[in-house]
């Protein structure tokens, strides 16, 4: 989970220097990091992964 926070953060951060525009801006939840991520969303980000590997590992488990 930690490191998909990681990732949203740092992506949000380069796409705002590089590109001067915010995609996405969680300033209002509380807990936020510059506006560019929340452990609240870090840690749904990491379920969702969850899940993924969860529902594909039978489906790829025979062909690995």
């Amino acid at each position: 989970m930690f490191a998909l926070g990681a990732f949203e953060y740092l992506s949000g951060v380069i796409v705002l220097k590089v590109l001067k525009h915010r995609l996405w801006n969680y300033t209002p939840e509380p807990f936020d990091l510059s506006g560019h991520t929340t452990p609240l969303y870090a840690m749904a980000w990491g379920a969702l992964a969850l899940l993924t590997v969860l529902a594909e590992w039978p489906l790829l488990h025979g062909r690995i």
